[in-house]
């Protein structure tokens, strides 16, 4: 009876197994379109953040914090479409950029697969410009509410 109740039990077991991993979706990859990206030598946001832009009005918010002085709105129909925004945060020089690489739709969530470039400190005969900038990337991505998920970042060293 015992191995009867066991057997039973690893079969309900595997069973359940073979349901969680055959109903699980795989990562779908949502590509996306360039709206803007910048040094962001104008832009007033100075720290490191990850946005998903769902309605006009905070698109508004958003654009002018990306520009100073204001530059024409980029026309989105939030209907069928949803903007990430992306930033690296204050940099000391020019040199430094970040660019969205892949957007991922995965487990219910959005994952934003990440590069950003600074200068190689061993490529001495570089010479960066000595004024703080806020580099950004802008994209459109078909409309989704799923939350974003921590962002996959990856650095890369460049040269002159």
């Amino acid at each position: 009876m015992r191995r009867l109740l066991a057997a039973t039990a690893a079969a309900f077991a595997i069973l359940a197994l073979t349901q969680s991993s055959a109903s699980a979706r795989p990562a779908v990859d949502l590509g996306f379109r360039t709206i803007e990206q910048s040094m962001g030598a104008g832009s007033r946001i100075t720290t490191q953040r990850t946005v998903a832009v769902r309605t006009q009005a905070r698109w508004k918010q958003i654009w002018r914090q990306l520009h100073r002085p204001a530059k024409k709105l980029p026309k989105v129909d939030f209907a069928k479409r949803t903007v990430l925004v992306v930033t690296q945060g204050e940099k000391p020089t020019s040199g430094y950029a970040i660019r969205i690489e892949r957007v991922v739709l995965d487990a219910g969530e959005v994952t934003l697969h990440l590069v950003e470039s600074e200068p190689d400190p061993l490529a001495t005969q570089c010479t960066y410009l000595q004024v703080i900038t806020h580099p950004y990337h802008v994209v459109r991505v078909r409309k989704t509410n799923r939350p974003l998920a921590p962002v996959e970042r990856r650095t890369e060293l460049v040269g002159c």
